[in-house]
């Protein structure tokens, strides 16, 4: 699957959500026509859609939400970071987000909701797909996602292990 055409999609997505004052930035960098990830379309769509259908939810109230996505072109994968200045969480939570049915304290007392499985379901599609995730939040600053997901190799279409 093409990195462009899945991310001009989740950018159609966005645009059709009423999400005023928010600004999306998306960057590609990397030096070769086209990424290829080896993935499942609809599975790293709904890994996209829940990280920041999460930024959005958890944006600090007052502040004009901004989400940044890049993808970086490394060896056998394909980096993508995507960070926002939200509230982010406390450092004693960062570890456990990826935990099923674990909320923060923070969200255990909002009005936002959720069951806290959606970051689980998405660290099992990244991990099924033999790549990684990770988090990395500042309270108060707003939470960057790292994931690492293999390339599609022409040559050789069977992921590296």
């Amino acid at each position: 699957m093409s990195t462009d055409a899945q991310l001009d999609k989740g950018a159609k997505i966005l645009k059709s959500r009423k999400m005023s004052g928010l600004y999306l930035r998306l960057e590609l960098i990397h030096t070769k026509p086209a990424l290829i990830i080896a993935a499942d379309p609809e599975q790293l769509k709904r890994v996209i859609n829940n990280i920041i259908s999460n930024s959005v939810k958890y944006m600090a109230e007052g502040r004009k939400g901004k989400i940044d996505i890049d993808l970086y072109d490394e060896s056998d994968y394909v980096h993508i970071i995507i960070a926002d200045n939200g509230k982010g969480i406390a450092g004693k939570d960062v570890s456990h987000i990826f935990e099923r049915f674990y909320r923060t304290d923070e969200s255990r007392n909002s009005k936002q909701g959720g069951s806290g499985i959606g970051l689980a379901i998405v660290k099992k599609i990244v991990e099924d797909h033999k790549g990684k995730i990770w988090a990395e939040s500042v309270e108060g600053e707003g939470t960057t996602m790292h994931l690492n997901l293999l390339k599609y190799n022409v040559q050789n279409p069977q992921p590296k292990e």
